[in-house]
Formats: structure tokens, sequence, C-alpha cells
């Protein structure tokens, strides 16, 4: 399968009760092969039974997401499961469902994520993010935003890193039983926008010290160094814009291409230069 697509190893039955028919619904999860997407199959329906997930097929409902064919066969409160496959990026899979409506489970993508993980083991689970602000509260030049009582400490009531971190490695020993982990560590922010200095015909474009960049995500780069575990591995994401050996910048763009889309987001060719790193790694766990 093409290596930006993703389908399960097996096939998963789940059997729970639908939210707002109250009926008794049965799902099956099956792998499907690239290019597919996603697709539901009404096995209580004997023709026009296929339902594509797609933009074109939302259809208006009621407290729910909903999609139908053009023929009126439909399937509601898919967002749960939806995201359980964008969160473990799942591109092509088959649904067989034995009603109209998804069951409920326990009302989150969680036990959909977790089935799927149970179940089909010896995945490759990506995990990162904008750490630096998700545990310590840290952006750009200190400024942080509405993080101060996302984790607390119950005592204190205060936002305690230690929170963050002892929850974050019950995670990744939990999703490490089974499967390889992924830690994408850190990207520089940039803390300006590069496409709007660009577009105003700004002269100077701004490069990121390398130094600053390990200021603001020393905490984070401490945490992720000290995680030691047979199946973690660890991709150094900000190596693709800054190496201390040739340069003390963090790069931006070069003469044809910003690396950045905003002061926090890597634009299209950023991304790709993180992907190229992660792929590298895909491959040698592969191999």
């Amino acid at each position: 399968m093409d290596q930006y697509q993703k389908t399960i190893k097996k096939k998963l039955v789940l059997e729970g009760i639908a939210l707002h028919s109250g009926a008794l619904v049965k799902i099956a999860l099956i792998p499907s092969e690239e290019n597919t997407g996603i697709i539901f199959l009404r096995t209580d329906l004997k023709k026009n039974s296929i339902i594509k997930a797609c933009w074109e097929n939302i259809a208006p409902a009621s407290l729910c997401t909903k999609i139908s064919n053009k023929h009126g066969a439909s399937v509601s409160t898919i967002e749960h499961l939806m995201f359980s496959f964008y969160a473990l990026g799942i591109t092509n899979l088959l649904i067989e469902i034995n009603g109209p409506e998804i069951p409920i489970m326990d009302g989150s993508s969680k036990m959909f994520i977790d089935e799927i993980l149970n179940k089909s083991k010896n995945n490759i689970i990506i995990v990162g993010g904008v750490t630096s602000l998700y545990f310590y509260n840290k952006r750009i030049e200190d400024r942080a935003l509405h993080w101060d009582n996302l984790f607390v400490d119950k005592k204190s009531k205060k936002h305690n890193p230690q929170v963050v971190e002892q929850a974050f490695i019950d995670i990744i020993d939990e999703l490490s039983k089974n499967n390889e982990v992924i830690l994408l560590y850190p990207i520089p922010e940039m803390g300006r926008n590069l496409q709007k200095k660009k577009f105003e015909n700004m002269v100077r474009v701004f490069n990121y010290k390398y130094s600053d960049f390990l200021k603001q995500n020393k905490e984070v780069i401490e945490f992720f160094d000290s995680i030691n575990k047979p199946r973690v591995h660890k991709v150094y994401s900000y190596k693709a814009f800054c190496n201390k050996e040739s340069m003390p910048l963090c790069s931006t763009h070069d003469k044809n291409n910003f690396f950045f889309y905003d002061g926090y987001h890597p634009s299209l060719i950023g991304a790709k230069m993180i992907n190229d790193l992660i792929i590298k790694k895909i491959n040698y766990l592969n191999k």
C-alpha cells in the first residue's frame, strides 16, 4: 500500500447500542485496498447499500453527523468512528453495518481507537505535537496561550508539568506494548507570519536562532530524551530545519519556498521535509 495510506491488518467486529434508535447494532471493520477510501455497507439492505464517506454525501441531520447515497440509504452518528480513523491515520476501510446508525459505545472515539489498536498489533504509531505548549505552557519568546488551567495538580490547583509527563508516559507504555511508537520532537516556531511578510513585500525574511529553539524547547527535549524503551523510537523533526553543525540558524526558507505557513505551522514544503524524516524511520522499522 502507498506509504501515505493505511488500513487495518484484519477484520474487527464491534457491537453496541445506537444512541438515537436504541437498537443493538453490529459493525465489522474490514481491511481495504488503497485508494478505496472509507466505505460503509448496509448489510440490512438488499440493494443500493454502499455509502462512501465523503463531503458530497453529507446529509441534513439532528444532533449527529449523517451521510447518504443518491438512493437515500444512510448511516448516521458516524463522527466518533470517523475521528478514530483520522486519529490513527486510517484512509481505506470497509465498514459493514446491519442498521442505519453507528453504535455510541462510550460516547467518544476512545473505545473504537482502543479496539483497533488492541486487535491490530504491530502498528507504527506517531506521537507528537506542540509539546512545549501542551506540557510546559511555553511558546516562542515565553508567550503562552490558555493552558494554565488545563493540566493542573489536584491539590495545588496549579499547572503541573509532572502531571502531564506521567500521563504521557502511561500512554506511551500502553501504546508500545503491542506497537512501535515514534516520538516526534517539536519543530521551530517562528512567531512571525512569514507568508504575510512576503505579501507585504518585506525585504527582510527572518531566520530563527538554533539557540532560541533549544531554549524554548529545553524541557520537552530533555523529557523525550529520557524516554528510552525498547519499542519507542525518535524522529528529531527540528533537524529538518536546524543543523547546528552547518549554521547557528534554523532555516525558514530557501530562494524558492517558505518552509512555514505562518508563525507556528509548516507549509506544504516544510511538512514534506518533516514527513521525509518520518518515512525514513518507518522504512528502517519495516526492514
